[in-house]
């Protein structure tokens, strides 16, 4: 598989039930609207082990681990599953572990997701990233000893990071950093860019980090480190919030 290509692509209301898909070039499986995909693995695909999504599609109890392999570039796709655009959807319960990139990565206009009681760890950027997103809960969720490989940035590789997102809320979570040597020792971390890419969507006319509630949470550095807000990296201009 190339790209973004999946080894297995299927169309809307599909039902994926313990399954195994490893070892592609690409991404492990790509799914649309009205699916389940449940108590299933993806392992060892070379961006990711999942894409797409669609809407109204519920993942749950699966486990993704040692995708992202073939060297794709980060900024553009890989990890354990990326999902962008999903709306009315729910992420449950999976195990997101070993990945290269993020553990769970939201993006581009992804909207009205509840992402609960999911554990990810290990996973060399962030355990979970709201990416161009909006109008997201996340609540009891595990993502510990993730960032172990960040890109450059203090907050980049936080446990929760959200990156130009709105309307957020984040409650009841527990995100401990890792303590490995180069880990990224941060707890949740809000990042504002300047991105006017995939604008007029269903998150509105811009991307900008507003209106994100965040309470409830447990946060742990066991050696200390950053959290908080940053604004504007990579020599984008920075917005006022």
């Amino acid at each position: 598989t190339v790209h973004q290509s999946g080894a297995v692509e299927l169309g809307p209301a599909a039902i994926v039930e313990n399954c195994i898909v490893l070892g592609s070039h690409s991404v492990g499986i790509r799914v649309t609207s009205n699916s389940t995909v449940k108590d299933s693995q993806f392992l060892w695909n070379g961006n990711a082990g999942f894409h797409n999504g669609g809407d109204s599609t519920l993942i749950e109890r699966n486990e993704f681990a040692y995708n992202g392999w073939a060297g794709f570039k980060g900024d553009w796709s890989r990890g354990g599953l990326k999902v962008p655009s999903l709306s009315n959807s729910i992420i449950r319960r999976n195990y997101s572990h070993h990945n290269t990139g993020p553990g769970i990565w939201f993006d581009i206009n992804a909207h009205n997701n509840i992402c609960e009681e999911n554990l990810c760890e290990f996973n060399t950027w962030e355990g979970i990233l709201f990416e161009m997103s909006c109008h997201g809960v996340f609540r009891h969720n595990v993502c510990r000893s993730n960032g172990l490989f960040p890109r450059d940035g203090l907050l980049w590789g936080a446990p929760f990071v959200i990156q130009n997102s709105k309307d957020t809320d984040v409650y009841e979570n527990y995100f401990e950093a890792a303590q490995s040597s180069g880990a990224r020792a941060a707890g949740l971390t809000i990042v504002n860019q300047n991105r006017i890419e995939h604008l007029g969507g269903a998150c509105g006319a811009n991307h900008v980090a507003e209106r994100n509630h965040i309470h409830d949470n447990v946060m742990i550095l066991p050696g200390g480190g950053s959290h908080g807000l940053q604004y504007g990296t990579f020599g984008w201009e920075t917005h006022a919030d």
